[in-house]
Formats: structure tokens, C-alpha cells, sequence
């Protein structure tokens, strides 16, 4: 079990656990400033199975995703705002 970490920039870093999920994985994010977050979880043919907005405050933010009803296979989380887009392959077994 691991775990993915991204910095998007100075301000924001986020962590992703436990990848591979098998029926959730929690999205925290951490931020020296206050902000808004679009979270889509992607599937590999492209199409959105889930989309969130996040109103951050500095640190904990936390979001759980339900991924039991999911297929097996490679998803990716696209967290983006005015200023930046990072995505990140997530896991499911």
C-alpha cells in the first residue's frame, strides 16, 4: 500500500491513501491559503464518474471517495483551480 503525494504548487500539496483503493481512498490537501478546488475522479476512457468542489481552508481538508461501485482497473484524479491542473492515477483492485 502506498500512498501518492503532489506538490501543485507552494501554497497546496495533497496526498492520496492507500493507492491501490479497493472500496475508498481519502483525498487530504494541505494549503497555506484559502481557495477553491474542482476534484474529478476520470476513468481511463476519459469519461467523469465523479466531481467535487472543495473550499479550502489551511490544512485537513479532508474528502473520501467511494470507489466500491467502481470497475477494477486505472483512474485519475484531476484536482484543478484558475491557476493550476495536476492529475494523478489512482488505483482500484
Amino acid at each position: 500500500v502506498s500512498a501518492v503525494n503532489s506538490k501543485l504548487n507552494k501554497e497546496i500539496d495533497f496526498q492520496c491513501f492507500p493507492n491501490p483503493a479497493q472500496s475508498s481512498f481519502t483525498l487530504r490537501v494541505n494549503s497555506k491559503i484559502t481557495e477553491s478546488l474542482s476534484v474529478k475522479l476520470i476513468n481511463a476512457m476519459g469519461q467523469i464518474v465523479e466531481t467535487r468542489e472543495l473550499e479550502l481552508m489551511e490544512i485537513n481538508n479532508t474528502q473520501e471517495f467511494d470507489v466500491s461501485h467502481l470497475n477494477k482497473g486505472i483512474y485519475y484524479l484531476v484536482i484543478s483551480s484558475n491557476t493550476f491542473q495536476k492529475s494523478e492515477k489512482i488505483l482500484v483492485q
